[in-house]
């Protein structure tokens, strides 16, 4: 199966025709992705993993991350490299997520959420490095990102959050991480930018 980013919504996607199956736009194969600093423009500087979530979707790994920048919210799944160099689906499997090894900005000092998770999973880590949204983005099929100005609601019931958008339809996830890891999260985020009061609804 043949993935590609669609310009205009910024989800890997897996296009039967020549519009994206998220929001319709037309897609061009030929069309070269955007450069690095281009794709560093558009998602911002790394505010805060939100959470671990599960998204309502069947093509596309649903398991993943959500993760809060500067200019909006990023979804990336969890991936297993297989002996073969292919990747597949990262599974939960009795509470515990092994492909957490490959955050390893989680065990930054300055996020204590991540420094918390760090600490539960990964008490042997040893190195810190600072997470590259670009190359997460582009090396984890499956990704997507939502611009902020794209963002019309971020809706929270229960373990239920839903983020209405202007290109492509609402996204579904089931929230799996506790409260206390991501309201912290949350409180990042609107300490990063008042721009996201007005979206965020608890």
């Amino acid at each position: 199966m043949r993935f590609v980013i669609c310009h205009a919504c910024w989800s890997w996607v897996a296009p039967s025709g020549v519009a994206c199956p998220e929001c319709q736009q037309p897609i061009d194969v030929t069309r070269p992705d955007p450069s690095v600093s281009e794709f560093a423009t558009i998602f911002g500087e790394f505010v805060a993993r939100i959470a671990t979530v599960r998204m309502d979707r069947r093509k596309l790994p649903a398991w993943g991350s959500l993760v809060g920048t500067t200019t909006g919210v990023m979804f990336v799944p969890f991936l297993q490299r297989r002996a073969d160099g292919s990747l597949t689906a990262g599974h939960h499997d009795s509470g515990r997520w092994d492909v957490w090894s490959v955050w390893r900005f989680w065990r930054r000092p300055a996020f204590p959420a991540g420094r918390m998770l760090a600490e539960k999973n990964h008490a042997a880590a040893h190195t810190v490095d600072e997470l590259d949204l670009v190359e997460t983005y582009l090396n984890a099929p499956g990704s997507l990102f939502v611009p902020r100005n794209q963002l019309l609601r971020w809706h929270t019931r229960g373990q239920h959050w839903s983020l209405a958008r202007t290109r492509g339809g609402t996204l579904h996830f089931r929230i799996q991480s506790p409260p206390d890891e991501w309201r912290p999260a949350w409180r990042q985020l609107l300490a990063a930018s008042s721009a996201w009061q007005g979206i965020i609804s608890c």
